[in-house]
């Protein structure tokens, strides 16, 4: 996490980072479920210096990702779905704005999906920039062994549920 204009803000390289050595190289993914350009605005403007006027481009898109995370085997453990928006302002290249505001918005989104794995992906930022834990404790433990037969299916007794 790093300060960013007087608030905690958490990079996306980094969720990736943590994700990666959460659950392995492939044990993680993000998808892109929807992606929208929502606007874009060209302005002429005038150079600062030298003289003359150059189109300005600021372009915002949406993303909607969903981030799964998977068990050694690749089974898909869970997945959390989020939205977001990104821009890319001012720019003098139309391409650029379109890639700032689409690199921004799926790196916003995956930052929204992580925080629900806890304080370590920023859920904590939520609580007024705090960068204190705010998930001290869960009520789950570890899931439980399932017994398996020879072939390696799951043997469910009484009272059991699969």
């Amino acid at each position: 996490m790093k300060q960013v204009q007087g608030m905690a803000h958490l990079e996306a390289w980094d969720v990736r980072r943590y994700l990666t050595r959460i659950f392995g190289f492939g044990g993680w993914d993000f998808e892109i479920r929807e992606s929208a350009m929502v606007s874009h605005v060209a302005e002429e403007r005038q150079k600062k210096s030298g003289g003359g006027s150059y189109v300005a481009h600021t372009v915002i898109y949406r993303v909607t990702g969903r981030l799964v995370v998977r068990d050694l085997n690749g089974f898909r453990l869970a997945h959390w779905d989020d939205a977001a928006t990104g821009d890319g302002p001012n720019q003098p290249s139309l391409a650029d704005a379109h890639d700032l505001a689409l690199k921004t918005a799926v790196s916003q989104a995956l930052k929204r999906c992580a925080v629900n794995l806890g304080d370590q992906f920023g859920l904590s930022l939520y609580n007024n920039g705090s960068t204190d834990p705010v998930v001290l404790q869960t009520l789950a433990g570890p899931p439980k062994a399932r017994n398996t037969d020879e072939n390696g299916d799951t043997v469910i007794g009484l009272g059991e549920a699969p």
